[in-house]
C-alpha cells in the first residue's frame, strides 16, 4: 500500500501554481477572507475537491494545504485561537508564589503555579492541539499598549515577536508578603509575518499572605 504526504503552503490564490494545486473552493475562500487555516485531507478528499484525480484506488496518504480562507469543518485541522484568562497563585505560608503562562511548541497553552495545580487551557493556542512542532510556524508576543505591571519572567520584552520553537513563558513571582500582578494583551500570528491571527488579555498574579 502506497503512503505519501504532500505539503503545499504560502500560495497566492491568484497565482499560476495555485490553479494547479489548490482546490477551487479553497482558492475562492482564501481570496475572499483574511483568516488563516491549515487543511489536512486524505488523497481521496483532495481528489474530490480538485475533481480531476485519477490514480490507484488503494492509494492512501495525506495532503496539507495552508493559507488564508474560511475553515471548512470537513477538512480543517486547526487554527490560532486564544481567549482572555486570569491566573492567580496564592500562598498562605512562607515561600514563593509563582503564576506563569506558557505557549508550547505543540500548540498547547498551559498555566503553571507553585502552590496551585498546573492545568491546560483546552483548545488553545492551536485549536487542534497537540500538533507536533506547529509552533515552528507561529510566533507570539505581548504588547505594551494597555499593559499594567511588569512580568518577573518574560520570553521576550513587550512588542517583540518570538517564534514558538519551545515553551515561551510569561509570569510573575512573589516571595514576600503582598502581591504582584501583570496584565497584558498577547498576540499569536504566522512566523515572520509580525501580525496577529488572534489576541487576548492575560492577567497573572502571585500572592503571599503569611502572617
Amino acid at each position: 500500500m502506497n503512503r505519501s504526504q504532500v505539503i503545499a503552503t504560502g500560495f497566492d490564490p491568484e497565482g499560476p501554481f495555485a490553479g494547479l494545486l489548490l482546490p477551487p473552493r479553497f482558492r475562492k475562500l482564501q481570496s475572499e477572507t483574511r483568516f488563516k487555516l491549515r487543511w489536512t485531507v486524505t488523497v481521496a478528499q483532495y481528489a474530490a475537491l480538485m475533481r480531476e484525480f485519477v490514480g490507484p484506488k488503494r492509494q492512501r496518504g495525506i495532503i496539507q494545504v495552508a493559507g488564508g480562507g474560511t475553515m471548512l469543518p470537513a477538512v480543517a485541522s486547526g487554527n490560532v485561537s486564544i481567549t482572555a484568562h486570569s491566573l492567580t497563585d496564592q500562598r498562605f505560608s512562607a515561600g514563593t508564589s509563582d503564576a506563569r503562562i506558557q505557549w508550547q511548541n505543540d500548540g498547547q497553552l498551559w498555566a503553571f503555579r507553585v502552590v496551585g495545580s498546573d492545568f491546560e487551557y483546552n483548545g488553545e493556542w492551536w485549536t487542534n492541539e497537540p500538533e507536533t512542532s506547529i509552533g515552528n510556524s507561529y510566533e507570539c508576543r505581548h504588547i505594551s499598549t494597555g499593559k499594567t505591571g511588569t512580568f518577573s519572567v518574560e520570553a521576550a520584552v513587550a512588542n517583540t515577536w518570538i517564534t514558538i520553537t519551545s515553551g515561551r513563558e510569561w509570569g510573575v513571582t512573589r516571595s514576600v508578603n503582598g502581591s504582584k500582578s501583570c496584565t497584558a494583551t498577547f498576540e499569536v500570528g504566522d512566523d515572520g509575518a509580525e501580525s496577529a491571527d488572534d489576541s487576548a488579555v492575560f492577567t497573572t498574579t502571585a500572592v503571599v499572605d503569611f502572617l
